[in-house]
């Protein structure tokens, strides 16, 4: 469940960011320039595929002009938490039972 959970928000994430860019009218180059990485690296993280660190987290935010909160408040992440919020409980459950 763990590896199909993090591609889950990886993707998850990757589409946010990337609605928050097309909104702002913005390339991924400008985007990838303003953070200080390759346009193939920030394209990875828009693709879901790279996992980045809280630091690139906030250069994302920085070189889009929004609050880190912005990426998270949107109702994929809701659905995303109800969706393996029972598998979660049930971790749970479990380790109490060790």
């Amino acid at each position: 469940m763990e590896g199909v959970f993090n591609e889950e928000v990886l993707k998850t994430f990757g589409k946010r960011i990337k609605a928050i860019r097309l909104q702002k009218k913005l390339r991924q180059n400008e985007i990838a320039r303003r953070c200080g990485f390759h346009k193939s690296g920030y394209n990875s993280i828009e693709a879901g595929i790279r996992n980045i660190s809280l630091v690139t987290l906030y250069k994302i935010a920085f070189a889009l002009e929004e609050p880190v909160s912005s990426f998270f408040t949107d109702d994929t992440f809701r659905e995303l938490f109800k969706q393996y919020q029972h598998s979660f409980k049930k971790i749970d459950e479990e380790e109490k039972k060790i």
